[in-house]
């Protein structure tokens, strides 16, 4: 399966802290962040990493397999909100 291409967003680029971008509301999608690998085309993902700490509070994580993405800029950005995603391995 190939990487799906993302760019992270930080905490100080949501609306709620006067940003840009919406979070979108659900649980967080378990991640492999990748930093080589096959990319799948089209535009990069905004992706917001939830932290251990939002986890410990409640913030719910999606069940099933980690999904491969990588950090990829230079690429147009997906129109909408930021996925919530959690790391189980990587970095991005």
């Amino acid at each position: 399966m190939p990487n799906k291409p993302v760019i992270t967003i930080t905490a100080g680029q949501l609306q709620e802290n006067a940003g840009s971008y919406e979070l979108q509301a659900g649980p967080a999608i378990p991640v492999n962040g990748l930093s080589t690998g096959e990319i799948q085309g089209g535009p990069s993902q905004p992706v917001y990493i939830v932290t251990a700490a939002q986890i410990a509070a409640g913030w719910p994580i999606q069940q099933g397999p980690a999904v491969p993405m990588q950090t990829i800029t230079g690429r147009d950005i997906t129109k909408g909100p930021a996925i919530p995603i959690y790391l189980v391995s990587g970095s991005l």
